[in-house]
């Protein structure tokens, strides 16, 4: 999955490992991690993640988290699960969701800038719990972990370095460098058309 940053990322699916269910001391960008189990440290031991996508894996492992021993940046991480651990229980991240995981968002690790939900540790550092992160979903299927408009990750990010001029997102849109956005996509109103009710 190591590739040049403006190449599409790749795809890490239905993958099972005793250690590291996904890839192993590597660096991806702009990939989707999908329905991958590991039994121990989680999906991505000793990785790297820019503007990834990480969703439905599972560790079965005692004290094993998803995301363990790796570092993430603008990342989305959803719907994982883990046997005993939170999603993130180790690592770090920067600028990332780590939303609607179980049996909890965040319980060790560093962060900066994270958007989440559930955490049994006190988060500082721009974090930012709430209620609902407003993804897409349903609304275009291609796009569900897009940003709808008033969501909470929308320009509420921290800067990072980008070697790229025009860095671009986990769908393949441009970054907006002075107001970046937390999770995998940047906030595009394309994605989130006006709705026009008649009576």
């Amino acid at each position: 999955c190591a590739q040049r940053r403006h190449d599409p990322g790749c795809v890490v699916t239905n993958n099972y490992g005793s250690y590291s269910g996904a890839a192993q001391s590597t660096t991806a960008f702009r990939s989707l991690l999908l329905g991958n189990t590991a039994a121990n440290l989680g999906i991505g031991d000793g990785c790297t993640l820019r503007d990834c996508l990480v969703v439905s894996n599972v560790t079965t492992g005692t004290d094993s988290g998803i995301a363990q021993n790796l570092v993430a940046i603008n990342c989305t991480f959803v719907g994982n699960s883990s046997t005993q651990s939170a999603c993130f229980s180790g690592g770090a991240s920067t600028n990332c969701i780590v939303w609607d995981n179980t049996p909890t968002d965040i319980s060790g690790g560093t962060h900066v800038a994270a958007l989440y939900k559930t955490s049994s540790v006190a988060l500082t550092n721009a974090c930012i719990q709430a209620d609902n992160v407003r993804f897409v979903y349903d609304r275009f299927p291609a796009v569900s972990y897009a940003l709808r408009g008033r969501s909470p990750a929308i320009n509420a990010g921290v800067p990072v370095f980008y070697a790229e001029e025009q860095p671009l997102d986990f769908y393949g849109n441009h970054r907006i460098r002075d107001n970046i956005d937390i999770g995998c996509a940047e906030y595009w109103p394309q994605f989130d058309p006006t709705v026009i009710k008649v009576r």
